[in-house]
């Protein structure tokens, strides 16, 4: 008889830990809550602050032959140009400020210039940004595409 007694008593013991243990996930489940954020909100967020311009690439094709390939990598600090991103959706480089936005999906950044100039966001990450802008004209039977690649790295 004192032996199931002694095995209830350590049962009761397990289960008060086991009950103890639900509070606390519990109360964790209840303070860890998911906040809703969207795209658009997560990508400003991440563009704010100063961006040093690590690479710059053009490519030029005429009718999907290349004319142009530049890459421009800056890697002393005389020519790094700090590309600046304000939370009042505020873009300077070098002297020129402009106002941006973000599309909802947060795939696309539009800078309000003459003309607007939208920019895909490839590559979105902590430290680093990948932007592209691709124009494509047509001049009689010639087909040109204009495509700009900017690596932004803090």
């Amino acid at each position: 008889m004192f032996c199931i007694f002694a095995y209830i008593k350590i049962a009761m013991g397990k289960l008060k830990f086991v009950f103890f243990c639900l509070i606390i996930l519990g109360i964790m489940g209840y303070a860890c809550k998911k906040i809703e954020v969207d795209d658009k909100t997560l990508v400003e967020r991440k563009f704010v602050g100063r961006w040093p311009l690590k690479t710059h690439i053009e490519i030029d094709f005429k009718n999907n032959a290349i004319l142009r390939n530049d890459t421009t990598s800056f890697t002393t600090a005389a020519t790094i140009d700090t590309l600046i991103y304000t939370s009042d959706m505020k873009f300077t480089k070098g002297t020129s400020t402009v106002n941006y936005s973000i599309d909802p999906t947060g795939e696309n950044i539009t800078y309000t210039t003459t003309p607007d100039s939208t920019w895909r966001i490839n590559f979105l990450r902590v430290n680093s940004i990948i932007l592209s802008h691709q124009r494509v004209e047509t001049i009689g039977a010639d087909r040109y595409v204009y495509y700009v690649e900017e690596q932004l790295i803090k």
